[in-house]
């Protein structure tokens, strides 16, 4: 066959052709390297410009990826009409077509390595729509085999149509291109289970397998992926490997955190081009675009900044924190849990590269004393998070030392309860109090503070005997230092108990008690709150009028008295008594007032209980955009 003419290209030898294209060996004129060139095959029944629609897309779609073990192309140009696409050489005596021979020999790093190929294209919502043994090279010079992914002649995004096209090798198509439906990833999953039962039954033929539960498990995966209904067949590669025993617990993770970080490098760097990462832009990324949950923002505040001076450094320390996580993916999206010590240890590299540090270059947080009044300087610029695991630092040098004051003690183990109370870290706000209850007198005002605190965190946790016990002791005590205002606030607190309990009459009787004796004084929250608790009792009764009766009446005392800040429960369930009636803009209104509210206030008030009536509303209400936003602000 004549090679193609070009001025930028010399041809040596064709390769392979199909309906599509044409594959050549060549040698770049301006580079002088060799290279494989695809061009459109002008023998085909198929008509050129379709041939060359496909290739074209599939070049577009190309440019989305960077994988150093997906040979994607490289340019593209077209002389005389001809459309070329170029792609880097594979010396042959290096790489070689993957067979069912080396897919046995090397199976513990083959199935790996082919999944997480595929998993990683499928992150970018494309399928390949070609996948076969023989689109997969490997490399068995070095001590550990490495596969590459190749031909992408049919690459396109996930549901795309085949517009009665047929896509890949026929012995290997899905279903749903025969029937001209859209292609999705579990479509390349299709053709791979084609390939992996090929494995099995060269296998099988062969009477010699060393090991035939694998062989089984893998033949299972073959039938899974194979399913003539894309519904039911894995989306997930690597997942669908552990689904069936193929790969333990502890290879999964350490397959999805590679994962994971390549995607993220990757992703790191098209936005890094041209445009300055800014802490709006990389919270955006990290949701939206990478889709990665357990970051906290401020961290990623951080990252910004460092990334802006140091990419390369402030990547690694990102990639780092990743290793040391534990991973869990949910199709498409990904979430860290990261402990408390792993990200202090990033945060005190990203402090090297932000020059935090004092002038005899030891660290700003070091000692005790620069801990609490950072851990302060923090706080108050609204870095709540940073404040607490710098007081946790803090607090481990406290405890292994013998001279450190009690009121120092005392200081920071208040400040952390608070601090995680309102990170919503309930049990983290349990133990501090239970530390300060230890360490503080049981006749004094601030006892009575901290207990009132800590009895919503052992209520919310579902401690009810203690909860119980805890209202009982504030009584004593408010009754023992003639304290009525506590008093009033704890017996508010059991009215409430009371009547989720059932026992209204009692609950009722206490909250008369309560408004009375909080008329003509000041005390504000236990009124407004006993009017709520009313509104959550009827609630419970099914008295849904008389429900919102009581808590507009809560909402408008709260208002009245400058204190809506301290009460947003009210708020918060307006919104829910909003959705529960049908009332969805209600809903709305009152959810969007609680979660302002919530920015500028503190305590125990959790706004994440708030985002799911707004969720549901816009669903109701058909807005599904807002409803998604949401959805993401939540997670």
């Amino acid at each position: 066959m004549p090679a193609p003419r070009s001025f930028t290209y010399k041809f040596e030898s064709l390769l392979s052709q199909n309906d599509l294209c044409q594959s050549w060996l060549a040698v770049n004129l301006k580079s002088e390297k060799k290279c494989f060139l695809k061009t459109p095959n002008s023998e085909s029944v198929m008509p050129q410009d379709s041939a060359l629609s496909i290739m074209n897309r599939s070049f577009d779609c190309q440019t989305k990826i960077k994988h150093p073990a997906i040979v994607t192309a490289t340019g593209n140009c077209t002389e005389q009409g001809r459309f070329f696409a170029e792609y880097p050489y594979l010396d042959s005596s290096r790489w070689q077509t993957l067979t069912p021979e080396l897919f046995w020999e090397y199976f513990d790093d083959v199935i790996v390595q082919m999944s997480s190929l595929v998993d990683f294209l499928h992150l970018y919502d494309l399928v390949h729509c070609d996948l076969k043994l023989s689109n997969f090279l490997i490399d068995i010079s070095a001590a550990l085999p490495q596969l590459c992914l190749v031909d992408f002649d049919f690459l396109c995004p996930s549901g795309t149509s085949p517009d009665a096209r047929v896509f890949g090798s026929p012995d290997h198509i899905a279903p749903e291109i025969l029937s001209n439906d859209k292609v999705l990833p579990q479509t390349d999953n299709y053709s791979l289970g084609i390939a992996i039962n090929k494995c099995v039954e060269a296998l099988r033929e062969s009477g010699s397998d060393p090991d035939e539960l694998r062989s089984e498990r893998v033949g299972k995966l073959a039938g899974l992926l194979t399913n003539e209904d894309p519904v039911h067949r894995p989306s997930v590669l690597l997942e669908a490997l552990h689904g069936q025993e193929i790969i333990d617990s502890s290879r999964l993770a350490i397959a999805n955190k590679v994962l994971l970080s390549r995607m993220l490098l990757e992703r790191f760097k098209s936005i890094g081009r041209g445009v300055r990462l800014d802490a709006r832009t990389l919270n955006k990324f990290i949701m939206e675009n990478a889709r990665v949950l357990g970051f906290s923002e401020e961290f990623l505040n951080d990252i910004a900044v460092a990334y802006d001076r140091e990419k390369l450094k402030t990547f690694r320390i990102v990639r780092r924190l990743i290793e040391c996580a534990s991973v869990e993916r949910y199709w498409d999206w990904w979430r860290l849990s990261i402990s408390d010590d792993d990200v202090t240890e990033a945060w005190d590299h990203l402090d090297d590269i932000l020059e935090l540090a004092s002038g005899d270059g030891e660290s700003i947080h070091k000692t005790v004393d620069t801990a609490i009044l950072y851990a302060h300087d923090l706080e108050e610029v609204g870095r709540p998070f940073r404040a607490y695991l710098t007081l946790k630092r803090a607090l481990i040098a406290i405890q292994s030392s013998d001279s450190t004051e009690s009121t120092v003690l005392t200081s920071v183990l208040t400040d952390l309860a608070r601090l995680s109370l309102s990170l919503n870290r309930l049990r983290d706000s349990e133990k501090y109090y239970q530390l300060l209850a230890d360490h503080s007198a049981k006749d004094s005002l601030t006892y009575l503070k901290r207990l009132h605190e800590q009895v919503h965190v052992v209520g919310d946790l579902g401690h009810t005997d203690e909860r119980s016990r805890m209202i009982d002791d504030g009584l004593a005590v408010a009754k023992s230092l003639g304290d009525e205002y506590h008093e009033l606030v704890f017996l508010r607190i059991r009215a409430f108990d009371d009547g989720f309990r059932g026992n209204y009459e009692r609950a009722e009787e206490t909250l008369n008690d309560v408004l009375t004796r909080c008329a003509g004084h000041n005390y504000y929250e236990p009124e407004v709150k006993a009017h709520y608790t009313r509104g959550i009792i009827c609630w419970r009764r099914g008295q849904y009028l008389e429900a919102e009766r009581h808590i507009l009446e809560a909402y408008e005392r709260a208002e009245k008295y400058g204190i809506l800040s301290q009460c947003l429960g009210v708020v918060s369930t307006l919104s829910s008594l909003g959705f529960e009636s049908a009332e969805y803009h209600k809903a709305l209104r009152y959810g969007k007032l609680a979660l302002k509210l919530s920015s500028h206030a503190s305590g125990s008030f959790k706004p994440g209980f708030t985002i799911p009536n707004l969720i549901h509303a816009y669903c109701r209400l058909g807005v599904y955009k807002k409803a998604e936003y949401w959805l993401v602000r939540m997670l």
